[in-house]
């Protein structure tokens, strides 16, 4: 009975956030969707086979030069790309974030192809972009997919510099500018071996690289990654 009332509030607030916020492709707009059959057709998402490091397909050039070292391995739902970009976007600059629940589901098979998982840890906002931002779209992304997963989300990381936007920066000036923003935040009641860090986007892996030597310094064994894109 219980298991049923938590289902038919689930609906209920799923008919109203879709009421208030009908879903519509990201690109051309068309309703009933968050991406129409035509604008999927044009960016694709990842299929294997791909790097066993870095999840590219085959078919594409390899970016495990990227993959930061504290990292086993990559994977992301697709490239940064059409539909999949516009996405992204609409969630962390246009305040969608039911469309965050879209991109989860997206990255929920993808999260199979990593083995066995004790945790999924999202990449932190710091307080003032947080509070600017009303929500951190990656966090949005872990808990999404740790409800589709069965997978808890460890709040292991908190960012204590806020740093200057990394849009516009070359590698070097990224990981200068994210160097030292990330500290790890004791939780005795969980210490998982093997854990996923969820992000929106992967370009240099600057983001992803300080927070992995975190987890690590802290004793985490292993560490892969998940971007949407």
């Amino acid at each position: 009975m219980r298991n049923r009332l938590f289902t038919l509030t689930d609906r209920a607030q799923a008919f109203a956030i879709d009421a208030v916020f009908p879903k519509r492709c990201a690109v051309c707009g068309f309703r009933g969707s968050w991406v129409c059959h035509q604008c999927l057709a044009e960016t694709r998402l990842f299929d294997p086979p791909w790097c066993p490091r870095c999840g590219i397909p085959v078919s594409g050039r390899c970016r495990c030069s990227f993959v930061p070292d504290f990292i086993e391995r990559l994977r992301s739902a697709g490239p940064y790309d059409g539909w999949l970009r516009e996405s992204v976007h609409l969630v962390k600059y246009q305040g969608e974030s039911s469309r965050a629940d879209h991109l989860a589901a997206l990255l929920a098979p993808v999260l199979v192809d990593l083995g066995h998982v004790d945790a999924l840890v999202a990449v932190p906002l710091h307080r003032h972009r947080l509070r600017e931002r009303g929500f951190n779209q990656a966090g949005h992304i872990a808990e999404a997919l740790a409800k589709i997963a069965g997978i808890p989300v460890w709040d292991a990381l908190s960012r204590v510099r806020d740093t200057p936007h990394q849009v516009g920066l070359s590698a070097d000036q990224r990981a200068e500018n994210i160097h030292g923003a990330f500290r790890f935040r004791e939780t005795p009641s969980m210490k998982p071996a093997r854990v996923v860090l969820v992000d929106d986007v992967f370009t240099t892996g600057a983001t992803l690289r300080e927070c992995a030597a975190v987890l690590e310094a802290a004793g985490v064994s292993s560490i892969s990654a998940l971007t949407v894109c």
